[in-house]
């Protein structure tokens, strides 16, 4: 600062430094005494950083964190935690890792049964319609999953099981009958093919029929292997 005047007089701040001209406190002469208290910023989680002459103020508002600086988590880390807390089946926000780096999501907690399942929504929920092929081409689906990728990862990490879930509808059309995937395959997130379906064995390329000796043909162990007429 530099002209100041007073009752339109100038006045000499050096002056006032010597302690010749009023009185004055936390006086700096030739230097800059502002703290930017944001730079970097102490707040946490994508909290918005505020500041004034004394302090700094987070904004902890639709990060799902609270606390001076968003550190505290505000939601449960796991759907058994809100099961234990008397909630019943419906739309929770989980944290899996409290005030870590992991978001908060929004998941579906199943509390139907003894086991509690976290349910994670992908975009490919509709029945999608195959028309026959001569081997020549091929049909890929693929699945978005609304969590991040570490968000998946942490939640198959802390799960005691996990499931995807997956169905096939077939009218001669083969499912599991060559060893090198041709027919029809899995791939997981790792670019892995999984050649068996749920209830089976990983590795086995069976259904859960074959494995429970109950399918439709015995000699097969997919139902869709036996190359029926009817779905």
């Amino acid at each position: 600062m530099r002209l100041l005047t007073l009752d339109n007089q100038l006045i000499d701040l050096i002056m006032v430094q010597q302690r010749l001209l009023g009185n004055y406190s936390h006086l700096y002469i030739d230097m800059c005494g502002i703290i930017d208290r944001c730079s970097p910023s102490h707040c946490e989680h994508g909290g918005r950083c505020s500041e004034s002459w004394r302090s700094f103020h987070c904004d902890c508002s639709n990060t799902g964190y609270s606390g001076a600086t968003c550190h505290s988590p505000m939601y449960e880390s796991s759907c058994e935690a809100y099961k234990h807390r008397g909630n019943t089946s419906g739309l929770y926000h989980v944290d899996l890792d409290g005030s870590g780096p992991i978001r908060a999501q929004l998941v579906y907690c199943n509390m139907t049964e003894d086991q509690t399942w976290m349910v994670i929504q992908h975009n490919n929920t509709e029945r999608t319609r195959v028309p026959g092929t001569s081997g020549r081409s091929q049909h890929s689906a693929y699945f978005n999953y609304s969590s991040e990728e570490r968000q998946l990862m942490a939640i198959i990490g802390q799960s005691v099981h996990c499931e995807q879930e997956l169905s096939y509808y077939c009218r001669k059309s083969r499912l599991l009958n060559t060893p090198a995937c041709k027919v029809f395959c899995v791939f997981s997130s790792l670019k892995i093919s999984q050649t068996y379906w749920g209830g089976a064995l990983p590795g086995s390329q069976q259904c859960s029929c074959g494995r429970q000796q109950t399918c439709v043909d015995p000699m097969y162990y997919c139902n869709c292997d036996a190359d029926r007429t009817e779905w």
